[in-house]
């Protein structure tokens, strides 16, 4: 009878295996002598849990059992029904997974916890395929629950205490106090930033409404002068129409001095200056020499701050702990001299007579008219800040500050044009007191001074060193 042709293949299968391989590859024998191949290291096994199965649900391919009380998942066993602060589920099941692997003698898998890495190599097994549990595994299951979780958690919130203290020491800014825990911890993002530093002072924007500006109460020379901004805006604000800062504020503590003032409507002339024409500029130098035209109607008898204390501008050799007498040249002179004493006797003396005249009064003086203190807005000045180096000076004062200290070359041209066009002077000697003042700049020597270095602030952070 034929076989059906499903079966003839097998049959010829069967047939081709006991006739071509020879008798000693087929001998059973012949295979249990063989030397048997090194077996892999078995992959490790990680355990995933099942979902909780009901007070009535039996385990898959179980037979019919006579019913039994409800078992609590295993490792719903080790974890307390009040959790402690700063723990999670996930650390009580780390736990037991511990002490199942070592009660199985697994100790290299008890120290990892889950068993070694997670990859392609691992099996992942359903909790319900582990076995029954043994009276072993309740006891210490019952002995975790009620010991280990209290001394989990106190470890656990030891060490996240003593990461959060080292985080609070790790500064990622040293002026306003920024740390690495808050950089964690916290969502906050501050509107008080600092745009400004100079020397032992910074200005910081409070909000938008507000600057804020600290200077060191003893800056490390021992100086402890503070300007006349918070004076001289006042005056000019009650007795005359030129823009200044609203309001200022000023206190001081054991450490700064502090001054703080409603923002100005616009933006510096600084800032503007790229996207601006050589009209715009030219405009805006008429406005600011036009205001100081107005400021230099208020006179003085002797050169003077608007409350009636010395002047301290460097321009002619006085310093904040140094007073020159500028009003007389001989008395100036005598203040001076050591100063220039490397230079030729010859010249030194033709130096001298070049000191410009002496006038019969001093006009209110702004000192410093850089493009950062032309405040603009909506195609006007809005406003001229920062009046520290401000008091009552020679009619030339102004027009030898523009050409020694401003810095855009191109607006020192416009403002030194305005002035020729706009202010006068008692001798008409402006220009030649403006050289004076810059060459005499360029050859003086400031007397030594003693200096206190101040304190070491260290590494901006980890990553990028103080330099």
């Amino acid at each position: 009878m034929s076989r059906p042709p499903e079966h003839a293949r097998f049959a010829a299968a069967e047939d081709a295996d006991t006739v071509t391989h020879p008798a000693d590859a087929t001998c059973p024998a012949a295979v249990a002598n063989e030397a048997a191949p090194e077996r892999p290291i078995p992959r490790k096994r990680i355990v995933k849990r099942a979902p909780p199965r009901g007070a009535g649900k039996r385990r898959r391919g179980s037979v019919e059992e006579e019913e039994e009380a409800p078992r609590t998942p295993k490792r719903s066993r080790g974890v307390p029904e009040m959790m402690p602060l700063g723990l999670v589920r996930e650390d009580f099941e780390r736990l037991h997974d511990a002490h199942q692997y070592r009660s199985e003698g697994r100790e290299d898998d008890a120290l990892g916890i889950v068993g070694g890495p997670v990859g392609e190599m691992s099996e992942v097994v359903e909790e319900g395929d582990e076995g029954e549990w043994t009276d072993e595994e309740d006891r210490s299951h019952r002995l975790i629950s009620t010991y280990t979780p209290t001394k989990v958690a106190i470890a656990m919130t030891s060490i996240r205490k003593q990461e959060a203290e080292e985080r609070k020491r790790t500064l990622l800014c040293h002026n306003c106090g920024w740390n690495m825990h808050l950089q964690i911890s916290a969502g906050y993002v501050s509107t008080v930033k600092c745009f400004f530093g100079h020397g032992v002072r910074g200005l910081w924007n409070i909000g938008s409404e507000y600057i804020l500006k600290e200077l060191s109460l003893i800056d490390p020379w021992g100086d402890d002068y503070i300007g006349t901004d918070a004076a001289t805006t006042k005056f000019v604000r009650e007795n005359t129409t030129v823009p200044v800062v609203e309001e200022i504020k000023y206190w001081k503590d054991d450490k700064s001095h502090f001054f703080l003032m409603k923002r100005v409507p616009g933006q510096s002339l600084e800032d503007a200056w790229p996207s601006l024409s050589d009209y715009e500029k030219k405009r805006y130098a008429r406005e600011v020499i036009g205001y100081i035209a107005e400021i230099r109607k208020h006179t003085a008898p002797a050169p003077q701050t608007v409350e009636g204390a010395p002047v301290r501008d460097k321009l002619l050799g006085s310093t904040h702990y140094s007073l020159r007498k500028i009003e007389d040249k001989e008395t100036w002179w005598a203040g001076v001299a050591e100063g220039l004493a490397d230079s030729n006797p010859a010249w030194l003396e033709e130096f001298k007579e070049r000191y410009p005249r002496r006038t019969s009064y001093y006009v209110l003086t702004h000192g410093d008219l850089n493009t950062g203190n032309i405040m603009i807005h909506d195609g006007h000045v809005s406003g001229i800040i920062d009046w520290e180096h401000s008091g009552y000076f020679p009619d030339w004062w102004e027009h030898a500050c523009a050409l020694t200290w401003l810095e855009e070359p191109e607006w020192q041209l416009y403002i030194l044009n305005e002035m020729e066009a706009q202010l006068t002077t008692e001798f008409g000697n402006h220009r030649d007191a403006a050289d004076f003042c810059r060459s005499f700049k360029d050859s003086y020597k400031m007397p030594p001074r003693k200096y206190t270095p101040r304190k070491e602030r260290g590494n901006f952070c980890e990553c990028k060193p103080d330099f």
